[in-house]
C-alpha cells in the first residue's frame, strides 16, 4: 500500500486476490466498504476520508480476512 501516510489517493498491490476493503476508524465505526473483483491491484481515491488512522481490512471472495494495514491520512 503506497503511499502510507497518504492524502489523497493510495494504490494497493496484493499476491492474493482482493475481493473487498473495508476501512474503518480507529472508534470501530466505517468509513468505506469497497466491493472488487479479485484484483491483486487497485488505485482508491480517499480524500473523503477525516484525517487521522484507519484500518484496512482486505477480504477475499468468502468475506473472510485475509489480513489488516494500518493507514494514515494527512492533511496537505
Amino acid at each position: 500500500m503506497t503511499p502510507n501516510p497518504f492524502t489523497e489517493i493510495v494504490t494497493i498491490t496484493s499476491d492474493i486476490p482482493i475481493y473487498k476493503i473495508i476501512i474503518t476508524n480507529l472508534q470501530g465505526n466505517t468509513d468505506k466498504v469497497l466491493q472488487l473483483n479479485g484484483q491483486s491491484m487497485v488505485e482508491l481515491n480517499l480524500d473523503p476520508l477525516v484525517p487521522g488512522i484507519a484500518l484496512m481490512q482486505f477480504l477475499d471472495n468468502k468475506n473472510r480476512l485475509l489480513y489488516t494495514k494500518r493507514l494514515l491520512k494527512i492533511n496537505e
